[in-house]
């Protein structure tokens, strides 16, 4: 199919196989932005660096994923700007797992190629054929990747966290059934329909991934993995999992603060 690479495009109708065993899995560090919110902390680190307590986001993400026995390799989409600074890195990176620092070439905010375009990016430049772990480098949390990861659904699950503030209406909302399948999903909503929050984790098969590039060729946007959630339900059936423990999005110096006070 035009527009799918072939590696993708013969999967694209066939129907999910729920019989399958345990499979090798691929985490996607999604961290091409440029943390313009967190200037001037971020002017020369991606937001991936910023540290709590002595400790950068990233390393918490890490020690995340390598809990997860079925991934057997971390990929970081990263720009021209930092990649470097994540190449260093890596080499003392708190996990055996192998790690690949891809560069998505662009070097300012303004030639970004948005989260799905980064992902979609680093997809081909890997050759990446796998269930797919997909985490936000802004992240910063405390609980168990291994219960996304080991979750019983077969189908696609996005990581949702319950806030019953007025803060949620800066998120995703997730309006779930009683079974915790997504209904829709509210970008940034005046009135949110629930209290859960999308969070930038996300667990995608890999007989998902040429529905990545209909999307694409359909025109939609790029900007983040969001709205792709919101086109694909009509199309496969996605799952919310509910996490519980601490969680902040490292978007705002504010919340940057009520985070170092939590996890001192």
């Amino acid at each position: 199919m035009q527009g799918i690479p072939s590696t993708y495009a013969k999967r694209l109708h066939q129907e999910e196989n729920s019989g399958r065993g345990k499979e090798k899995m691929k985490a996607i560090i999604l961290a091409a932005g440029y943390g313009t919110r967190l200037h001037p902390i971020t002017l020369n680190k991606p937001k991936a660096f910023v540290e709590v307590n002595g400790k950068p986001i990233i390393d918490f993400i890490i020690e995340g994923v390598d809990s997860v026995k079925e991934i057997d390799k971390i990929v970081i989409v990263t720009n021209s700007k930092f990649s470097l600074l994540f190449e260093e890195w890596r080499v003392s990176a708190p996990t055996a797992k192998e790690i690949a620092v891809v560069d998505d070439g662009t070097s300012s905010n303004e030639e970004r190629l948005g989260a799905l375009g980064d992902l979609l990016f680093a997809l081909e430049q890997e050759n990446v054929d796998d269930d797919l772990l997909i985490i936000s480098s802004d992240n910063l949390f405390d609980f168990d990747l291994r219960t996304i990861a080991h979750n019983p659904h077969k189908d696609d699950l996005i990581g949702v966290y319950e806030i019953d503030t007025d803060e949620i209406k800066k998120y995703g909302v997730a309006v779930l059934d009683k079974e915790g399948k997504v209904l829709e999903l509210q970008e940034k909503p005046s009135h949110p329909k629930s209290h859960f929050a999308s969070i930038g984790i996300y667990l995608f098969r890999k007989e998902t991934i040429p529905l990545m590039y209909r999307y694409k060729k359909e025109g939609g946007k790029m900007e983040g993995p969001g709205y792709f959630l919101e086109w694909l339900p009509v199309h496969k059936p996605v799952f919310a999992h509910i996490f519980n423990g601490r969680w902040f999005d490292i978007g705002s110096l504010e919340v940057l603060e009520r985070a170092k006070k939590e996890f001192s």
